[in-house]
This record gives structure tokens, C-alpha cells and sequence, in this order.
């Protein structure tokens, strides 16, 4: 909602060293007093209901296993600089940007108050990147005999796409050698050579730690991209048996929260099994049978007719709105898909995205190999569309979660389910670029959506009115849920929602 043009659009120049976190004072590298950079100019944390959470998230920051042990009152000695009043995490953060926590240059704390941490030293082999301006992005360390090092005198992308996948990253964004991110101190591991499939740096090529050539101003960095985000309407199944299985969550708005259970009939957990991928419902109900959510409940009343492509394509009583408690949280068991049944994921828009394929047990992407126009043909007419519209290549959409299918197709003009084509094995395996598709629209499915449009429009106010008063002579209080900021995970996409007032 806004009165603006682009020519009104903001803008912002960060400090990039704002936020990092450093050890001060201690006898060994892990541990310290803990100080925050602030302003040009190092900071300490005050000690008021400073608790192990907030250790944790410090230590792991810092690239640590975990915390031994944290300490008030200055225990490392006093610091300098301004002090932040108070941190409150709940210790599953990432870094300690994520947590709560009140302002700086407080007058109510002296640095006889600071706090310090002693972080547990990590677990050999494990994989961290410090120094960056970023949790994604610094230079790479490996663990090893109590001290942190790597060097590479033939870095590659190769390389770099395996510590990035087991960092937990989809993919590499940059990589150098040098001292972007500074120089490392510990030991040297040189030469690490990596086809690019391996899902750890120990099932490469590399020469023993100490031999290397090279010195630490040759030093690995990079910087890995962050797992795909949601598009508005998104879903994903929290908490389930299995990947078709799960409590319903959906994306509004930057954050993910439940549906409710009242009105959730086999219409409406069609059209979300629909929405993720698979073709059709199995099972489905309420009372939070695979666990209470604990974001907000998002939406109430869902009534769907069983055509759409998105949840929020069907009727209900708005954002926000709903007289529920996460115990009425709604779920759903999707049937397991045919093999070779296909989904599209990560699009920007409903009809588009990275092609993957069920193999009998799992998800795979699909590589691009053999894949021109009667293979994207098959693939937009079996999930339901009129015909394939463009294909991308050089993975446009990612990688994602799922390995690469280690078979491809060649279809007929005339097939219509990707099963009925020929099978071949793939000839580049782990090594195949992933192939992505955007689909045809009917004239009869984007029909469909503008009169999702006009409806909601015209009789979407009456409805949720005599709804709200239905429900307030049954005496139920409505929850109003306070809203928290929760990042996303890689999901089908969906086609844009209709908008209920």
C-alpha cells in the first residue's frame, strides 16, 4: 500500500564491518571477552541477563562447535568503547543479528560489566567461513588438530561448490584467492582439486596439511549463495513422516505461518498438494496432528473449490484473520507421486521454475540434457498446463536441495506424461547444468484467475462479514498474532493470490 513512484525509492549504504564479532583478552583464540563492532569503533555487551543462548549464537558465529563456558563481570578484563545493554537469544540463531537486543552507549552499564565467552573448538574437518561481510561469504577454514586453516593454490569453482554445499548453500556466487577477508594463522592444506559433485571437502583430492607451497596471503575465499527464498503464497509441509506429508505452512508477507482447521476439507488439501508439487491428496485434517505451528496462524476459513492452482486463490476470511489456536492447525498427506512425476520450483511466478522429477523415493532435479521442446511440452501438459512456453538453461533457478536424476528423457509430440517417454542415462551426471521451464497459460486458467479477482471483489466484503458475525455469537475471541520476520525455504511455486478483504 503505498501513494509512491520509483523515482521515490530508497536507498542505504551499509558499513560492511558493522556486526562482526570478535574475542578480546583471552589466553587462547577461543576465548574472550566478547566485543561487537559498532560505529567504526569495537564495543562490549553488557552483562544484565546475559545467558547461554546468547553465548551460543556468539560461539557459533565465531565458527565454534559450541560454548564451554560464559562469564560476567568483566572476567576478561575490562574493554573500551560503547556497550550494548542486553542480548536475548533463543540460541538456535545463526548470529546474534538475529536476536532481539536493546541499544548502545547505555547509561544504566560500566565495563566492569562486560561479558566474555569460551567457545568449544570445533569438530576435525569441519568447514567454516570467518572474517566476511556476511554469514555467507569469508575466507574458508577447515578445522584440524585444534586450529583453523586452509590455502588452495589452485582454487577452482570446482572447489568452491563443495565447501559451499557442505556449508549447507545452494550454490557459489564468488571465489577468490587472496586477502579479501584477511589472513589466516593456522595450518596450511594446500591443493585441494574437486570434481564439483563431492558433498565434502574430505571426498576430494588434497595434499597433507603442512606441505603446501603456498602462504596464508593465497588463502581461499568465497562467497556461497543463500538457500532460494519463497514467493509470496508459497507453502511447505512442516514436521510430517515423509516430504508429501506435514502441518500446512504458508508465505505472506516474510514470514511463514499455519492455516487453520475450520473449514479444511478434501477441496482445499487438493488444491495445496496441487500447489506442491504432487497430484493429488491422500489424507488430510486438523487438531495440529503433526504439531502446533508458532508463527501466526496466516489464514481461516479456507474455501476452495478444488480448480485452483494456489491456496490463496480460494475464498477466506483474510490475512491475519481467523478465532483459531495452533492446536487447530491444519495438515496434509499428499499421495506419492508415479515415478518420473514432475514439479516446478523455485519460479518467480506460478507457471515457471527448475524442473524436478520423483524417482520413486525423492525428489531430483533434471538436468538439460536432451531436453528441448517436446520434453518441456510433456513436462507443462502433465502438471496440468496448456503447452511450454520458453526453457532455460545454466541452471536459471537454482540447484536446490535434490541431487541431479542420472536419467533423461526424449518424448514424442504426442506424450503427455513423462513416463511414457524413452529413458536414457545421463551422460555428465553430478556435473549437468539444471534445466528450468515456464509454461503456457490457457486462456481458460488465466480466465479462471480474473474471475478469482472479480469475485473476491464483489462478494468477498459480504461474506467475511456475515462470517465475523456468525462467529461472534458463538462467543470466540479472535487472536490478533504478533508478526516475526522468519527466512524462507525452497518451495513449488504458485500463481498470485486473489485479494480478500
Amino acid at each position: 500500500m503505498h501513494n509512491c513512484v520509483h523515482w521515490e525509492d530508497a536507498g542505504v549504504e551499509c558499513l560492511t564491518e558493522y556486526g562482526r564479532v570478535r574475542l578480546a583478552d583471552g589466553s587462547v583464540p577461543t576465548e574472550g571477552r566478547v566485543e561487537i563492532f559498532y560505529n567504526n569503533e569495537w564495543g562490549t555487551i553488557c552483562d544484565d541477563h546475559w545467558q547461554r543462548e546468547d553465548a551460543e549464537v556468539i560461539c557459533r558465529q565465531l565458527g565454534y562447535s559450541d560454548v564451554d563456558e560464559f562469564y560476567d563481570h568483566s572476567y576478561f578484563g575490562e574493554g573500551y568503547g560503547p556497550i550494548m545493554q542486553q542480548m536475548n537469544c533463543d540460541g538456535d540463531e545463526a548470529h546474534w543479528q538475529q536476536c532481539p537486543y536493546f541499544g548502545w552507549n547505555t547509561p544504566y552499564c560500566r565495563h566492569y560489566e562486560d561479558v566474555g565467552v569460551r567457545c568449544l573448538s570445533g569438530i576435525e574437518g569441519v568447514v567454516r567461513l570467518i572474517n566476511g561481510y556476511s554469514i555467507n561469504s569469508g575466507r574458508v577454514e577447515v578445522y584440524h588438530l585444534g586450529e583453523w586453516g586452509i590455502c588452495d593454490d589452485y582454487w577452482s569453482y570446482e572447489d568452491a561448490a563443495v565447501i559451499c554445499r557442505q556449508l549447507g548453500y545452494s550454490g557459489v556466487d564468488t571465489y577468490f584467492n587472496g586477502v579479501r577477508f584477511g589472513q589466516g594463522s593456522g595450518p596450511i592444506l594446500g591443493n585441494i582439486s574437486c570434481n564439483g559433485t563431492e558433498w565434502y571437502w574430505q571426498g576430494c583430492y588434497f595434499d597433507n596439511w603442512a606441505t603446501s607451497s603456498c602462504s596464508h596471503s593465497q588463502d581461499a575465499v568465497l562467497t556461497c549463495f543463500t538457500l532460494e527464498y519463497p514467493i509470496e503464497g508459497s507453502l511447505r509441509l512442516e514436521n510430517g513422516f515423509s516430504v508429501y506429508s506435514g502441518r500446512i505452512e504458508i508465505y505472506h508477507y516474510g514470514e511463514w505461518g499455519t492455516v487453520c482447521d475450520d473449514d479444511w476439507e478434501e477441496d482445499d488439501a487438493q488444491v495445496a498438494c496441487r500447489q506442491l508439487g504432487y497430484p493429488t491428496v491422500d489424507s488430510y485434517g486438523g487438531s495440529a496432528n503433526y504439531g502446533e505451528g508458532s508463527g501466526p496462524i496466516m489464514l481461516d476459513d479456507v474455501r476452495c473449490d478444488g480448480s485452483e492452482y494456489m491456496l490463496t486463490q480460494c475464498r477466506h476470511n483474510g490475512w491475519y484473520q481467523h478465532d483459531c489456536e495452533h492446536g487447530e492447525d491444519a495438515w496434509v498427506n499428499c499421495q506419492i507421486p508415479a515415478t518420473y512425476y514432475p514439479r516446478l520450483v523455485a519460479g518467480n511466478i506460478w507457471y515457471e521454475g527448475r524442473v524436478e522429477v520423483w524417482d520413486g523415493s525423492r525428489w531430483e532435479r533434471l538436468c538439460n540434457e536432451n531436453f528441448y521442446e517436446d520434453e518441456a511440452s510433456t513436462v507443462c501438459k502433465q502438471i496440468g498446463f496448456f503447452d511450454y512456453e520458453e526453457i532455460y538453461y545454466d541452471d536459471h533457478f537454482g540447484i536446490g536441495n535434490f541431487p541431479p536424476s542420472d536419467v533423461s528423457f526424449s518424448c514424442g509430440s504426442d506424450d503427455y506424461e513423462l513416463g511414457n517417454c524413452f529413458t536414457y542415462n545421463v551422460t555428465f551426471g553430478d556435473n549437468c547444468t539444471t534445466v528450468a521451464i515456464r509454461c503456457k497459460v490457457s486462456s481458460t486458467i488465466a480466465g479462471i484467475v480474473i474471475v478469482c479477482v472479480l469475485v473476491a471483489v464483489l462478494i468477498g466484503i459480504g461474506l467475511v462479514v456475515a462470517y465475523r458475525l456468525s462467529k461472534e455469537k458463538r462467543g470466540r475471541v479472535r487472536i490478533q498474532p504478533i508478526i516475526a520476520v522468519i527466512s524462507g525455504a525452497d518451495n513449488p511455486a504458485g500463481p498470485p493470490a486473489c485479494q480478500h478483504n
